[in-house]
């Protein structure tokens, strides 16, 4: 029954979103384009050449066709890090992005080290359209595709997102350019998080573009049962292929999620929301395993109240 209040208020809030903006992945991506070159000119980050309701958001330099991410100039929209990131490396000290590996304890948002057990994407050559974003008292900036998710606030939020006087944990946002950069990289960590170039960032993307999920930890839970082998038997993990770049543990489900790109809102948030409660199991049953007596304890407290209320009652 809660399920099905929850579907009828995401697709009712979702349906009035879809009246007022109609605008499929490409055109999103035309529109990140166009913010990219009007801040790289000086401008506020808005346009309205070609930002149309309802048209096919091609503008004159050749927008990339449907579906594949790309622009007209090969570069793509893929959601990484670039190589000229710098990421703390337990035991090795600052390391460049393209020299991480799986195995790896690298720094993350509460100062501690998490293990690198998937590079959910890695492609030395692939060139991808990057966000620089300078922020006050950092040396250099995070180079980050749109897509991305790093943390403003505590919360998730996508790169494309920032703006200009935002504050990343105590780093203010002083500068956003764009860049175009060769190789791509995407470490996954046992917590889901990682501090690239001084900047608490996710180590997942926001893979569906009209949902109101909290999609870092939607992406946290699908990757439970592959945690939870490498924690069993981490050489698993230490040989994983790729597929176009993409770790084959994740590259079907990649796959599916470019496809429900595809659809509307109200259903992207269907979508959604029916996988959520077999990702809740998966990360529950690792929860589980990976802290039985924990489990136990918070069961047995569980119970223990319900007996008590009924009791009462």
């Amino acid at each position: 029954m809660k399920l099905n209040l929850l579907l009828a208020f995401l697709f009712s809030a979702q349906v009035a979103a879809v009246a007022t903006v109609k605008k499929t992945p490409e055109q999103l991506r035309g529109q990140l384009k166009r913010k990219l070159e009007d801040t790289a000119n000086g401008g506020d980050g808005t346009s309205g050449d070609g930002d149309t309701e309802g048209g096919d958001s091609t503008s004159g330099d050749g927008e990339g066709a449907a579906g594949d991410g790309t622009t007209g100039d090969g570069a793509t929209t893929s959601p990484c890090f670039s190589r000229f990131n710098n990421v703390e490396v337990q035991g090795k000290g600052m390391t460049t992005m393209d020299a991480i590996k799986v195995g790896d304890y690298v720094r993350t948002g509460n100062d501690n080290f998490s293990r690198v057990f998937s590079l959910a994407h890695l492609d030395d050559e692939f060139e991808a359209d990057f966000l620089q974003l300078y922020a006050e008292g950092l040396e250099k900036p995070l180079e980050i595709t749109g897509m991305h998710m790093l943390f403003a606030s505590g919360k998730p939020i996508r790169a494309d997102e920032v703006n200009v006087g935002d504050m990343l944990g105590k780093n203010k946002v002083s500068e956003i350019k764009p860049v175009k950069r060769n190789g791509v990289y995407a470490p996954i960590t046992e917590s889901g998080d990682i501090v690239v170039s001084g900047i608490h960032s996710s180590s997942y993307y926001a893979f569906l573009d009209r949902v109101p999920f909290n999609q870092h930890v939607m992406s946290h839970f699908f990757f439970a049962p592959h945690r939870l082998m490498c924690s069993f038997d981490f050489d698993l993990c230490k040989n994983e292929g790729h597929t176009n770049g993409y770790t084959n543990w994740a590259y079907w489900a990649i796959q599916i999620m470019e496809k429900a790109n595809e659809f509307i809102a109200p259903v992207q948030c269907i979508l959604a929301a029916l996988a959520l409660p077999f990702l809740s199991a998966a990360y529950g049953f690792e929860q589980m395993l990976m802290a039985p007596f924990t489990t136990l304890a918070i069961v047995g407290y569980t119970v223990y109240k319900k007996k008590q209320n009924t009791s009462k009652a």
